[in-house]
Order: C-alpha cells, then sequence, then structure tokens
C-alpha cells in the first residue's frame, strides 16, 4: 500500500538527506524491491520462506542501529516514535487491512516463544505456557479491542521474532506447509508496515531516534 510511495519520496528526497539516512532507506528499498521480486515471480507457488528473510531484513535496516544496549526497549522507542507521527497509517493496516488475520495469527501457538521454551526445556510445566499463552493473547484481544496499535505492533513483533528465529537458525523446512499460515500473514504485514516505517525516517531524517547503522558505507 504504501511502497510505492515510499519509493517516490525516497527518489524526490534522496539528495536532501543526511548519509545515513539515505543508506539506511536505500538499503530497505533494496530489500523491499527483492521481497517484491519473489512475490511476484510465482503467485501459484510462492516462495514465502525467501521473501520472509528479504522482508525481515528490510525491518533491520531501516531499524537497527549501531548504540542500543537494550533491543527490547530500543524496539519498544522505535515503535512509539513510529506510531506518534504515522498512526494513520498504521491504523490502517492494523484495523481496516488485518484485524481478522492478526486475531488468527495472535492464536497461533507456534509463534508463542514460551511453547518452544516449553518444549526444548526440562522442568517447565505446560501450565507456565498456557498461563503466558492466555494471558498475552487477554492482552492482545484488549489492544485489538481499544485499537491499541502501539502496543499491539509489540506484541505483534515478538511473534513475527519467534518465526524468525525458527527460520534463521534452521528450525523449519524450506518451502514446508506446517508454517505456511504463519508466514503468509508476517509476510503481509511486514511488506505493508516496513515501507510505513521507512517513511516516517524519510520524513523525520534529523531524528536522533534513528541513530547510525552498525554497518556504515566505507569509502576507500
Amino acid at each position: 500500500m504504501y511502497f510505492n510511495e515510499l519509493k517516490i519520496k525516497f527518489k524526490e528526497k534522496s539528495s536532501q538527506l543526511p548519509g545515513h539516512v539515505q543508506h539506511r532507506i536505500y538499503r530497505t528499498l533494496s530489500w523491499l524491491n527483492q521481497a517484491d521480486n519473489i512475490a511476484n515471480t510465482d503467485k501459484k507457488f510462492p516462495d514465502l520462506d525467501s521473501e520472509f528473510i528479504s522482508l525481515w531484513i528490510a525491518f533491520n535496516a531501516i531499524y537497527a542501529r549501531k548504540d542500543w544496549i537494550d533491543d527490547k526497549e530500543r524496539f519498544k522507542a522505535f515503535i512509539k516514535v513510529i506510531n506518534d507521527k504515522e498512526s494513520e497509517k498504521l491504523n490502517k493496516i492494523l484495523w481496516e487491512l488485518y484485524s481478522s488475520k492478526i486475531n488468527v495469527f495472535l492464536k497461533n501457538r507456534y509463534v508463542f516463544r514460551q511453547f518452544w521454551d516449553f518444549h526444548n526445556s526440562d522442568g517447565i510445566d505446560a501450565k507456565h505456557w498456557n498461563l503466558a499463552f492466555e494471558d498475552a493473547n487477554l492482552r492482545a484481544q484488549q489492544c485489538l479491542k481499544f485499537k491499541n496499535s502501539e502496543e499491539l505492533l509489540l506484541i505483534l513483533f515478538e511473534r513475527i521474532y519467534t518465526l524468525r528465529n525458527q527460520i534463521f537458525h534452521g528450525g523449519s523446512t524450506y518451502n514446508s506447509s506446517v508454517n505456511r499460515p504463519q508466514l503468509i500473514t508476517a509476510c503481509g504485514l511486514l511488506k505493508e508496515l516496513v515501507p510505513v516505517f521507512a517513511l516516517v525516517v524519510l520524513n523525520n531524517p534529523n531524528d536522533d531516534n534513528w541513530g547510525h547503522p552498525f554497518y556504515p558505507v566505507i569509502e576507500d
């Protein structure tokens, strides 16, 4: 929805941006373009794994910075800024495009970290992850009910991060039917949300929240 807007605005404003912001958005766009190419190569049998990987890298390109200490707190601060500056776009994605799919996605235990903690650790009671799952989903339902975009995004990205770990750390089979429902929703959300994140950075290039990327462009 906002991918084309990002491309147009970046082309218009690129020369006026600070170098580190320009590089962030350029890198983000390159991976968004790759994800888009993958998605359009074979719509009947989409390569969701490769699309997800490209979208996650696009997200990291716009988000990651060299000097954060607590990544969880950094992400909270990042989402707060995004929501403060572009709540209208976020609301359109979360409440108009994806509300029903988000509801299903959040009820999927396979993207809930404590579910895997239970299966990978001795001595953890099944009740522990079940109660945590119920509590997290109750919070999510409250977010959906009262349209709390900021809190909902934090919950969603925690689940998407669990899916990311499964794929990046070899915990899933390529093109497996097992995790298709999760991947479809995660790819859809990232495809819509990451361009909004990039637009906020583009429109507020001097905001200190973005910081500098960990891997800057080094001129020889």
